[in-house]
């Protein structure tokens, strides 16, 4: 899975804005070929074409390229009066972000008007078009432009972070690729959503799919990385943290498997010496992070002491402050940034 995920979001990237999958345009039959009035119509067409970086613009002279290119009598459609003329069809192709090229079919009436002939030029008459969309102005067309540079972008970075958070072996930063991924993939999901309100098309089914793919990868990670308990001895002590850790932090007390985390409890009694009358006893509990290889990922370390005339009494206290210590929480938060998150 971890070359299929890539692979595929590598294939898409390519054609992000547009759809992944081909899409064969139907050419509309009378931009192929000049259509052809009946007999002894008393109207004829005319095909013009024109490029420019808006629809608006790109029709505009489409309809100024099919004026020029209408003569009656030897005389410009321009330089006449009172001929009837319709703009009756449009298509509007978007070569590229950037740049349109539009078709128009004019339909003018040849009929003269000094011979008497009747003039059966018909107004309003359809055909196959496609829709125009407002025009758009610079400042706007600006602004898609810097959003399809970003998306593009992160789509990049998108794809880069599947493929590391598939390779990646280290538990805490396989959650932090997650969630720098699922930060990306909300970003993009705006810039999206922001782009289909300027018209732009884009395939949002790819990167749903993308990410569906590595959630479940996540799942499954997360599935197969559990918390094992490992003390290096079972005493009170031990048992007191294991007690104090577990009731927030689901863990198991067997052998390290998979991707698991072994949490290795060490210094397992306190020291105490006399000096002075007095007896000053420390404790230095300690807690390694480990894979199931026995790769240390990190050692949480903290020192509880006590100075009583009574080493029981001195001993009791470190009890007491080992059961009440801050440094618990810290180490709840450390152990959790461990454990995959798939949210």
């Amino acid at each position: 899975m971890k070359k299929s995920i890539y692979f595929l979001f590598s294939v898409c990237l390519a054609g992000f804005l547009l759809s992944c999958a081909a899409t064969k345009i139907a050419i509309p039959e009378w931009v192929r070929k000049l259509p052809q009035p009946p007999k002894d119509a008393n109207y004829d067409y005319q095909i013009g074409e024109g490029i420019a970086e808006t629809r608006d613009k790109a029709r505009k002279k489409a309809e100024e390229d099919a004026l020029d290119k209408t003569s009656i009598h030897g005389m410009n459609i321009r330089r006449t009066s009172g001929v009837n003329h319709k703009f009756i069809c449009n298509y509007i192709v978007e070569e590229n972000s950037f740049k349109y090229k539009a078709y128009v079919l004019l339909k003018y009436s040849t009929a003269s008007y000094f011979s008497g002939a009747k003039d059966d030029f018909k107004e309003g008459e359809g055909c196959e078009s496609n829709e125009i969309t407002k025009p758009q102005d610079d400042e706007t067309r600006a602004a898609m432009g810097r959003k399809i540079g970003e998306l593009s972008q992160k789509t990049t970075s998108f794809g880069a972070l599947a493929q590391k958070f598939e390779l990646a072996n280290h538990p805490k930063e396989k959650n932090e690729i997650w969630h720098e991924w699922s930060r990306l993939y909300k970003e993009i999901n705006e810039l999206q959503t922001e782009l289909k309100v300027l018209d732009v098309p884009i395939d949002v089914d790819s990167i749903a799919y993308i990410f569906g793919k590595m959630h479940n990868s996540c799942l499954e990670y997360r599935q197969n990385t559990k918390i094992y308990w490992q003390p290096e001895q079972e005493n009170e002590y031990s048992a007191m943290a294991f007690s104090i850790l577990s009731k927030n932090l689901k863990m198991e007390k067997s052998a390290c498997q998979g991707n698991g985390i072994s949490l290795l409890y060490k210094y397992t009694e306190p020291d105490c010496s006399y000096k002075f009358g007095m007896y000053n006893c420390l404790y230095k509990p300690s807690l390694s992070l480990l894979s199931c290889d026995g790769t240390e990922y990190l050692l949480l370390e903290s020192v509880l002491e006590n100075s009583r005339q009574n080493q029981d009494l001195a001993l009791e206290k470190i009890k007491d402050s080992f059961k009440a210590a801050d440094f618990w929480e810290k180490w709840e938060r450390e152990i959790e940034e461990w454990r995959p998150k798939c949210e």
